[in-house]
This record gives C-alpha cells, structure tokens and sequence, in this order.
C-alpha cells in the first residue's frame, strides 16, 4: 500500500497551485474549444471562461492543502485519479456536450443574468458537474486498486 503511505512534508503552495492550473486548464480544452466555435467567443466570453477555470484551480487547490493538512490521503488520490482520468476521455466530447448543454439551459432559462455573468456561471456549472464525473472515475480507479492489492 506505498501509494497511500504520505510523508509529513512541507507543502509547496506555488507547485500545488501550478499543479492544479495545469490540470483545470487540460481538462477544460474541450469545453473551451466547443464554446469558442459556438457562440461564445467574444473576448469577455473568454475572460468570463478563464475566470471559471480559474475557480477550479482555488477550489481544487485549497481541497488539496485540506486533506494534505488533514492526512486525508484516500480522498486525495481519488480526487488526483479522477480529473487525471478525465484529460483523456474529455476527447471523446458527448459528456462534455451534454453537461455543457445543460448547464446552459439551467442558467440561461432560470437566471438570465446577462452574457458576462452567464458564462461565468455556466462554466462554474459544468465544472461542478463535471467534478462529480471525475469524483467517480477517481472512485472507480480507487476500488480497481483495492481490488488487485486484494489478491497480491
């Protein structure tokens, strides 16, 4: 069980942070590529976009530095092994498109705030969404390694 095994070190809060940029920036290429072919690529459109991704990137680091401060490694790794997972699969479009798709409906049709702020909130939206997708594959991925340490 070396992959669960954590040494008390120091975190390095610009690496966590660059990490976890790399990573939200990765996993909304698709996204962000979808949206500028449609009709949301005006420049506030890509700054309300970035600054969605750009949540991610707090919200995932600070859940980072609380379960490393809290030796919550298990849900570290499943967190880590779940938008990993994702990079790959966000190619094959359809959950992103649906997601997407949805998020749009929902902030658009019940809250209709206005172009900069829509997009902002629709892209927090399939983020949101797309985290509980990665929250799975990464519990999948957990179980799977259970499963084999099982019969090592």
């Amino acid at each position: 069980m070396k992959l669960l095994q954590q040494a008390n070190v120091a975190i390095n809060y610009p690496v966590l942070i660059f990490k976890w940029f790399v990573i939200c920036s990765l996993n909304a290429v698709v996204s962000f590529w979808m949206a500028l072919t449609s009709d949301y690529s005006k420049l506030y459109d890509v700054i309300s976009m970035s600054l969605g991704v750009m949540t991610f990137v707090l919200l995932y680091s600070f859940l980072e530095i609380h379960m490393l401060k809290n030796k919550q490694v298990i849900r570290q790794h499943i967190m880590l092994f779940g938008v990993l997972a994702r990079l790959p699969l966000q190619f094959y479009p359809i959950v992103d498109l649906l997601l997407g798709a949805l998020s749009i409906s929902f902030i658009k049709e019940l809250l209709g705030l206005g172009k900069p702020v829509d997009v902002y909130l629709i892209t927090i939206m399939q983020g949101l969404l797309l985290s509980v997708v990665c929250f799975v594959l990464g519990s999948l991925i957990y179980g799977l390694y259970l499963q084999v340490q099982k019969y090592k």
